[in-house]
């Protein structure tokens, strides 16, 4: 039908436009019916060759609309509209005013002298609470545009349509656009036409051109509101009250704006001549009772319409149980927990280096630990006694626990906003409470949000509400306003710690583990520090010691008891006190039941660990020092004189006197462990190990007293051990390395003769030897100049005797190489041994003039008579090696010539002749003086001749193992 219709124009440029309106709404999230336009608009341009043109309308552009079509269908669908005009409603208010609004210019002109008369009145009249800035009158002329409408009802209005557009099922078919701004906005001024020049449209208003598109959900709400006899007692068609329940749903979904108490009163002013203060009065009536019969609840952001659902939920809410102890422990939980608050108060003065800790209550119960001894007690408008001054003032005087009250100013806001988010928390939290529908779900995710607002809400009111609270200490008030809270409340923990910790004000300087160390570097001090605290810690110890039979006081005791009142020290000003009373030398300190003492080669460092580390805290102990007897001080004083030569003393303190004795027993220990590593054979080693005995006993005392006791009860025997050491001469020899060398040379003259008397022929040296020895066993130092002498006569006699034997062993090795030479000679190989002959017994004559001693000396004969018999062995061997090789030969040579003999005859087998190799028998020398047999015989009968026999017998079968000869040199 088109292009028949199309050609029968008399027009041929003639063009057919079909015109679709809300085609977005047709489309909806149908792809489908997205492509059966995109064939109807393909379709038409074939058939009509372009000349049929489609223009559709829609309130989203283009690319919204099909938002779920994919990429290819969707750049189709593109194509098919190349032309795309967008079209907007920013500029809504200019139509509304060029096309609804516009006045008679005389009416224009009463409406300009309106507004210049009230311009003030007018726009105070239109006062927001909000981040965002609303719209005014600019001037005369843009209040005569817009009359008689309020500039900030067209953006507002706007939002509140798309608002219940996307929240509203019916609401989803309200356009957006410009014609329903038009036709609300139109049926508004109809509304007042009747109205005089000072009446203005009130935003309420705009609700009845909106109800037709409303879902039941929503408009259910109105309909039971106006039925409602406490909302419409009058039962009028249209009560004020159901007014401002409707201004509550229009802005209800409109996210910029809070329906506080004052901009709802700025919603329904309706006259230039509106007394405000009274609509305002109006307005908090309704609110009161739309809220008292659950069509309404107010948040944090002020006032809101509920649906039937969300008042459902709302009344579930309100059933909810929370006790007054709820409300008050999470006011205590944010107060105390977000350190508004301080638990820990740091005291001004010592350079602030001082903090203590509070218990926290809140309305008498505990909030977390209470082992501290200052409290802060948080009263608030829960508890029985807030705001009873006299009560609070005898509460804080209580001695037996100090404490500081914080009284809360009463306030609904914090205390009704905390219940109501615990009630949404409790309902939210409560599976079984609750529909699981999405409607429902929706509304408890906006509850969720509620709450976090209102919790918001609170922590702001609360912190505000402890600028007004009072705060009573030691039976005083410090009254809110003068200062703030912190000021207040850091006066009141400073009084609180001066008058529990009292004797605090006896430090007078803080320290630190430096100034432990300090001590020990014996580091000058001011000598009035901390004077009053040093006392009380050392009295205490003595204390303790008396009432435990002079036991002794645990370290871990004395800090804790001067950690808590009246004192209140740091540790480590009670651990500095301490170690200066030990440093003073007036406490004995022991670890581990071991006394440590201070004059002990202990760096500083390592001794102040013991007062600081926490390790040695519970293995640490005390005990006052007590003056020594001056008896036994003369005995300390005698024996350091008479023994260790010791007559003066750094001071005449008990413990300096000890460890200035304690040195130099040390430095004589120490000479006495190097005398004692010595040879065993030095004279008077029992007195140096009696002596070393003595010392240790009295170095390993570190305990003062004891050292004092233990000296005092052995003073004789140090005496006495001191005379052996003179009497013996103990002292000049081991100090004396000349005396030294006498003894060991004695030693040597001993160890000589008794290795070498074998050997020795004369009766002289035995005697000197014998005077040597006797002297040594003395085990006295105190002859060495005999001692000597003897030494020299021994070098003497011994030598004659040496140099006799040298000759003779000297002579015996001569003619055993002689032999060794002429053996060779007689075997035709002196030229192949000669030399290795002469090498081997120009070393023995070598040797026997190196030797010392005459056992060295002897052992050379043997060892050359044994090496005559080895060369003579060797000479052998090579004799039998060259025999060897020369029948080899022999051999060789006579095959040869049999081979050459069988060269021109036959080949006639012949028998194979087997030549067999001589066997050369081995031989070995030996010397019967080499052999392991007794050299004399003396035999009184053929018995003893034979048993000698036999033992030479079975020396020489052993001799013939792996050889066949023996040759025997008698």
């Amino acid at each position: 039908m088109t292009l028949p219709y199309i050609e029968k124009q008399a027009d041929p440029d003639y063009h057919l436009v079909f015109l679709v309106d809300e085609i977005g709404q047709y489309i909806g999230d149908s792809q489908q019916r997205m492509l059966n336009l995109q064939s109807v608009v393909e379709d038409l341009g074939t058939y009509t060759h372009g000349k049929a043109w489609v223009i559709v309308t829609s309130q989203q552009a283009i690319d919204q609309v099909t938002d779920h079509i994919n990429g290819q269908d969707f750049s189709k669908i593109q194509g098919r509209f190349n032309t795309r005009i967008a079209m907007s409603s920013a500029n809504v208010d200019e139509v509304i005013n060029k096309r609804l609004l516009v006045k008679t210019p005389e009416s224009e002109r009463a409406l300009m002298r309106t507004y210049s008369d009230d311009q003030h009145a007018i726009n105070n009249l239109m006062t927001f609470e909000s981040d965002i800035t609303r719209d005014h009158y600019q001037s005369a002329e843009n209040f005569a545009d817009v009359y008689p409408f309020v500039p900030y009802q067209y953006n507002l209005l706007q939002d509140t349509l798309t608002a219940i557009r996307e929240n509203g099922s019916d609401g989803k078919h309200l356009a957006n656009g410009e014609r329903s701004m038009l036709a609300v906005f139109q049926e508004s001024a109809q509304r007042i036409e009747n109205e005089d020049v000072r009446a203005l449209v009130p935003f309420s208003i705009f609700f009845q051109g909106l109800d037709q598109f409303l879902d039941h959900t929503h408009m259910i709400v109105i309909q039971r509101a106006i039925k409602n006899e406490r909302v419409n007692p009058d039962g009028v068609e249209h009560p004020f009250a159901v007014q401002v329940l409707e201004t509550l749903f229009m802005v209800k979904y409109v996210d910029n704006f809070n329906a506080t108490l004052n901009n709802v009163v700025t919603l329904m002013i309706d006259s230039i001549d509106t007394d405000r203060v009274e609509l305002e009065k109006r307005v908090k009536e309704a609110l009161i009772e739309l809220t008292n019969q659950n069509f309404i609840e107010e948040t944090t952001k002020g006032f809101e319409f509920l649906t039937n659902a969300e008042q459902e939920i709302s009344r579930s809410i309100s059933k909810q149980d929370v006790e007054p102890g709820e409300v008050s422990r999470e006011i205590g939980n944010y107060l105390f927990g977000a350190k508004k608050i301080e638990r820990k108060f740091t005291y001004p003065k010592l350079n602030k280096q001082y903090t203590f800790n509070f218990n926290q209550f809140v309305d008498d119960q505990p909030l977390g630990l209470t082992n501290n001894t200052l409290s802060l007690k948080l009263n608030t408008p829960e508890s029985n006694t807030n705001r009873d001054e006299t009560e609070l003032r005898r509460i804080a005087l209580s001695p037996s626990e100090p404490q500081i009250i914080i009284d809360m100013p009463r306030r609904d806001d914090y205390t009704h906003n905390l219940s109501q988010a615990l009630k949404i928390q409790k309902f939210v939290m409560d599976p079984g409470a609750y529909a699981k529908d999405a409607r429902s779900n929706n509304i408890i995710d906006v509850k969720r949000a509620e709450r976090v607002s209102l919790i918001e809400k609170v922590h702001v009111d609360l912190e505000d509400a402890l600028e007004d609270a009072d705060i009573y200490v030691g039976g005083e008030l410090l009254e809110a306003g003068s200062k703030s809270f912190e000021q207040r409340l850091n006066t009141a923990q400073e009084h609180l710690v001066d008058e529990i910790y009292r004797n605090l004000s006896y430090i007078t300087a803080i320290k630190s583990e430096k100034d432990i160390v300090a001590l020990f570097n014996q580091e000058l001090i001011a000598p009035d520090e901390n004077r009053q605290a040093v006392e009380a810690v050392m009295n205490r110890i003595v204390q303790d010691a008396d009432n435990g039979s002079h036991s002794k006081v645990a370290y871990k005791s004395i800090l804790d008891r001067f950690g808590v009142e009246p004192y209140g020290y740091r540790d480590i000003d009670i651990k500095w006190m301490v170690a200066k009373l030990f440093a003073d030398n007036r406490i004995k300190v022991y670890v581990n039941n071991a006394l440590i003492n201070i004059e002990d080669a202990i760096k500083p460092v390592e001794l102040a660990n013991y007062f600081v580390k926490k390790q040695y805290v519970d293995k640490m102990q005390f005990v006052p020092r007590v003056a020594v007897s001056e008896e036994k001080r003369q005995a300390l004083k005698a024996v350091a004189k008479d023994v260790f030569n010791r007559q003066s003393f750094d001071d005449d303190e008990d413990d300096t006197l000890v460890n200035n004795l304690r040195q130099s027993m040390i430095k004589e220990r120490d000479a006495l462990n190097e005398f004692v590593r010595l040879s065993t054979r030095y004279p008077g080693r029992n007195v140096l190990e009696n002596g070393l005995q003595l010392l240790n006993g009295l170095i390993s005392q570190t305990d003062t007293d004891q050292f004092y006791d233990k000296l005092f009860k052995h003073q004789d025997d140090f005496l006495d051990w001191s005379d052996d050491m003179y009497n013996y001469g103990l002292i000049d020899f081991y100090n004396n390395p000349t005396q030294e060398k006498i003894w060991k040379d004695a030693l040597s003259k001993i160890d000589i003769y008794e290795k070498s008397s074998s050997f020795i022929s004369g009766a002289e040296v035995g005697k000197i030897y014998k005077q040597i020895k006797d002297r040594v066993d003395a085990n006295k130092a105190d002859r060495l100049n005999e001692l000597n002498s003897l030494n020299e006569a021994f070098n003497s006699a011994y030598s004659a005797e040496f140099d006799k034997t040298e000759a003779d062993i000297k002579a015996n090795v001569n003619i055993e190489w002689q032999a060794a030479l002429n053996y060779a000679k007689n075997k035709d190989l002196i030229g192949q041994f000669e030399t290795t002959i002469n090498q081997a017994f120009e070393q023995f004559i070598q040797e026997a003039q190196a030797a010392r001693n005459l056992d060295e000396l002897v052992v050379i004969k043997s060892k050359a008579s044994v090496k005559k018999d080895n060369l003579q062995t060797r000479i052998d061997e090579e004799i039998v090696e060259i025999e060897r090789k020369q029948a080899a030969l022999q051999r060789a040579q006579k095959q040869v010539d049999k081979d050459k003999t069988n060269t021109d005859e036959d080949q006639t087998p012949t028998a194979t002749s087997i030549t067999v190799t001589p066997q050369v028998p081995t031989t070995k020398h030996v010397s019967l003086k080499n052999l392991p047999v007794n050299r004399s015989w003396q035999v009184t009968s053929a018995k003893e001749v034979d048993e000698q026999l036999a033992q030479l017998r079975k020396v020489l079968i052993a001799q013939l193992d792996n050889v066949d000869e023996l040759k025997i040199d008698l």
